[in-house]
């Protein structure tokens, strides 16, 4: 649920909006942790405590806009590919060949391949 929550932010934001780009970074930062606290803490789009960068400190990271950060948390064992031949197209897939996440004309790369990073953690959470 909070992965598609994350998937649906990721696909209609406006990269100039800083202030929604900071706020799916802090959705990131508590999916990928598993926290169970996401819901009473950054259940609207509206910036909250814990979605502002003074929050997080040093452990603050702008997955929507750094390719480090994306390349940290991109689960181990899927490999990335990106074209831009028809728009911002990135894709992820498991050495074995067993799955793919796609993701198509998001705006920027940064979010296309946040968008398949999601998708590729939500599959592993799902499919273990």
């Amino acid at each position: 649920m909070i992965a598609q929550e994350i998937l649906k932010l990721i696909e209609e934001v406006d990269p100039a909006d800083t202030e929604m780009l900071d706020s799916i970074d802090a959705r990131v930062s508590v999916f990928i942790n598993e926290w169970s606290d996401y819901k009473s803490h950054i259940l609207d789009y509206k910036r909250t405590k814990i979605s502002d960068p003074n929050y997080w400190g040093d452990n603050y990271k702008e997955f929507t806009r750094s390719r480090d950060a994306l390349k940290a948390i991109r689960p181990e064992g899927w490999e990335y590919a990106c074209s831009y031949t028809a728009g911002k197209w990135v894709e992820l897939w498991k050495a074995d060949n067993a799955w793919r996440c796609v993701a198509n004309d998001l705006p920027t790369e940064e979010l296309a391949e946040l968008h398949a990073i999601i998708s590729a953690i939500d599959y592993e959470r799902n499919n273990k």
